[in-house]
């Protein structure tokens, strides 16, 4: 894209913005260098980019990019076998650290930023080289004892010496023989060479050798003879010392300069996600988003605010689909070149994988580049009027523009005789319109209005104006043509009525015919924007309303299924135990009878326990009314609650239940949940459950506790067998709680038994995990 269209459209500000978001030296240099491309695949590679890293941003927030420096020189200097220093090292460590934490920032979601990963998967953390260099080197850049055992042990031995230096100076001073001759109890460095002050007047009388002397001559800074050799063994120890912290800092840096490869890796890949977190966070900032890049050369921008301006009115444009030239007019201060500058910058932007501050539904297609002549060009070097210097650029712009190519033009024709600026702007947007490219051209000049009427890709569009205010909208009016309000922008600066009244009566009749034409088509078009948004209003209101109740409804249903569970749980469970208690008595009336004992309380709470269970379903959650026709007293019929069959003793149409017998039990159902059975033909499928022939009674409940597992396991089998024979819906069994052994034997048995359909344990007032339930097929 050509420079004087980004000098122009003012992308130096924008990447400017874009380089306070990046915090690394290698993020701020890829914004710097940043242009944009016309290659489809990168531009959406780099918007993907840009999205995947707002959504992370959004979720998780900022990267750790605080402690990364461009490590890229030290690299080098490494590579040419010159050691790098302590602080340089510690630069190096914090950068290593750095790459390793926004990797591991980014792993946990690196399914849901693909294009991101690909960059930070480059990072090959390099732990043994952050070990080496922290056991180097402490934060304050000072290479440390753990460095090596050897300065470990120079450093020892220093020590020492500086102890038996202090120690000896300190006896010195407080001597008998040398305490007076002391200027001050102190002990200082000279020459790197431990000394202390001495009065000038015992220079002869003390045995030493003079290194300093104050400003007044009166104090002495001298090393006792005693100390020499002491200092001199110190000395030699620093040597010893620089010497080996030279040999540690080449060891570290050959270290690195073997991995050179690898960590100049690190450094690009911090640089890049550096740079995508930057327009991510900026499309934080301006409230972007990702507009929709598509091949072609279509623009379609809703709701698009300039980022340069402040509290810009949105626009509404779009070129290339129904038409590739809009001619674009209206007042002055109406907005024409500030939109002029957005759909140029907007299109730069994008194809630098930024986000544009605008609304969803913009689609911008790729274009090869930004052809345009907007502001004052007027060039004092060349000699050049403002009318000239227009007319050059837009030579250079025929010759280069292509229908790939945006063309922008502000103010066509303007700034020389009306007439030939005219004629000169018609024939311009003929060429243009004949090559093809979209072009946009804000003009004064009415004939242009003319030539979007003759031409069907062109159309008219204005800035609005408000006549109430006589101040512009700064909207875009696709489709009506503007007036220049020269005479209500006259009135609202000030200028004479009387003048402003002259001026009207000089206007030509066709010229005033059609000002009032236009302004009359304005006017229409704003009143049916505002009952076209009243309507898109109203609809999108309606759809909101729809789509409150459509959840509501959800909600409900879940609701009442919910509820039906809980209740259909509650009724099995209250179903169950009434059956088992049915047959248990059953098995004592038998016994009864054989022994003539008490037949008559058994059987009278036998008929109670039919009344619980008729009243209980008639507490049943309420069905709608089934037709009960086909119906009647004797029918067979199969129940699927319970898996089995019974025989219909009563039916009552009004609820659209019917009375069941099922093995001893009477239980009212709604008739939609019961199927009739037929004789079957033989060899036809009656499409029917099977009919399982009435076996004697199994309880519901099998309790297994405090039994051995292996013996537990077959009675277990032999009775899911019985109770599957007989049609039970469910069972329970109990082991009770103990150790939990006997209930995970039974549970690993119970998946590989045929006759479970599944099983859970028991609610807590059933048993809770000392019973299992087992549901069978």
């Amino acid at each position: 894209m050509n420079d004087h269209a980004l000098r122009v459209l003012e992308f130096e500000k924008i990447k400017e913005k874009l380089t306070e978001f990046a915090h690394t030296q290698g993020g701020r240099d890829l914004v710097f260098v940043m242009l944009p491309t016309n290659s489809t695949e990168e531009v959406t590679r780099l918007q993907r980019e840009t999205s995947q890293c707002k959504n992370q941003l959004l979720r998780y927030g900022p990267l750790p990019f605080i402690d990364a420096k461009s490590i890229t020189d030290y690299i080098k200097s490494c590579v040419i076998g010159s050691p790098l220093s302590p602080e340089e090292l510690l630069e190096v460590l914090k950068t290593l650290r750095c790459s390793r934490s926004v990797k591991s920032s980014l792993e946990g979601s690196k399914e849901d930023i693909p294009d991101v990963w690909v960059v930070a998967s480059r990072i090959k953390t390099q732990q043994a080289i952050e070990q080496m260099i922290a056991k180097t080197v402490d934060e304050h850049g000072e290479v440390l004892d753990s460095a090596s055992e050897r300065l470990a042990s120079i450093r020892v031995q220093m020590r020492l010496v500086h102890t038996k230096i202090q120690s000896k100076l300190g006896e010195i001073m407080r001597s008998s023989s040398y305490s007076k001759m002391i200027q001050d109890p102190i002990i200082t460095i000279r020459d790197d060479r431990y000394v202390i002050p001495l009065k000038s007047e015992y220079k002869n009388h003390f045995p030493c050798i003079v290194h300093d002397s104050s400003a007044s001559g009166q104090t002495l800074y001298v090393e006792p003879l005693s100390v020499i050799p002491l200092n001199n063994d110190l000395r030699n120890l620093r040597l010893r010392e620089r010497e080996e912290i030279a040999e540690i800092l080449r060891r570290i840096s050959d270290e690195i300069s073997m991995r050179s490869e690898d960590m100049e890796v690190i450094d690009g890949a911090l640089s890049g996600l550096d740079f995508m977190f930057a327009r991510a966070e900026l499309s934080i900032r301006w409230n972007c988003i990702e507009p929709a890049m598509e091949d072609g050369y279509r623009l379609n921008i809703r709701g698009g605010r300039h980022p340069l301006i402040n509290k810009p009115v949105p626009i509404d444009v779009r070129i290339g689909s129904d038409f590739k030239m809009i001619i674009l007019t209206g007042p002055n201060t109406g907005g024409k070149t500030a939109s002029l500058k957005t759909v140029g910058l907007f299109v730069v932007m994008a194809q630098c994988g930024l986000h544009l501050p605008c609304e969803d539904g913009t689609e911008m297609g790729i274009l090869d580049d930004v052809l345009l002549d907007i502001g004052d060009e007027q060039s004092l070097t060349q000699n050049l009027s403002t009318f000239s210097s227009h007319l050059k650029n837009i030579s250079l712009i025929i010759g280069d523009a292509s229908s790939s190519k945006l063309v922008l033009l502000d103010e066509l024709g303007a700034g020389t005789d009306p007439t030939e600026g005219a004629s000169l702007a018609y024939a311009i947007a003929e060429h243009f319109y004949a090559v093809g490219c979209p072009t946009i051209i804000t003009t004064h000049i009415g004939e242009m209005k003319g030539f979007a009427y003759n031409n069907i890709n062109a159309v008219n569009a204005s800035v609005g104006f408000d006549h109430e205010t006589l101040m512009p909208t700064y909207k875009i009016h696709i489709g009506t043509p503007g007036s220049s309000h020269a005479f209500e922008i006259a009135e609202r600066t000030g200028l004479p009525d009387s003048v402003i009244s002259r001026a009207r009566a000089l206007m030509r009749p066709e010229d005033k015919n059609s000002a009032d034409i236009i302004s009359k088509m304005a006017e229409d078009a704003k009143m049916i924007m505002e009952e076209r948004e009243q309507v898109s209003k109203a609809r999108m209101e309606a759809e909101e309303l729809l789509r409150k109740r459509e959840v509501e409804l959800v909600e409900i249903e879940q609701n009442r299924k919910s509820m039906l569970d809980r209740e259909l749980l509650k009724a099995r469970k209250f179903f169950g135990e009434k059956l088992a208690e049915a047959d248990e008595i059953v098995k004592r009336l038998a016994k009864a009878s054989r022994q003539n004992k008490e037949t008559d309380t058994l059987q009278k709470r036998l008929q109670e326990i039919h009344e619980e269970v008729a009243k209980a379903e008639e507490e049943q959650p309420s069905t709608t009314p089934v037709d009960v026709e086909g119906i009647k007293a004797g029918d067979i019929v199969y129940v699927p609650r319970f898996k089995s069959q019974g025989v219909v003793m009563d039916v009552y149409p009004e609820k659209g239940k019917v009375l069941v017998q099922v093995g001893t039990a009477r239980v009212q159902l709604p008739a939609g949940s019961v199927e009739l059975v037929n004789e079957p033909v033989e060899g036809e499928e009656t499409g029917k459950p099977e009919v399982r022939p009435e076996v004697q009674s199994v309880p519901i409940k099998l309790e297994l506790f405090g039994m051995p597992i292996e013996d537990a396991l077959v009675k277990l089998e032999r009775y899911l067998d019985s109770a599957y024979s007989a049609g039970m819906p469910f069972v329970y069994i109990v082991h009770g709680r103990g150790s939990g052994v006997l209930r995970k034997a039974i549970q690993d048995y119970l998946p590989h038994c045929p006759r479970v359909d599944r099983f859970n344990l028991a609610q807590p007032d059933e048993g809770g995990d000392a019973v299992t339930i087992v549901f069978l097929k």
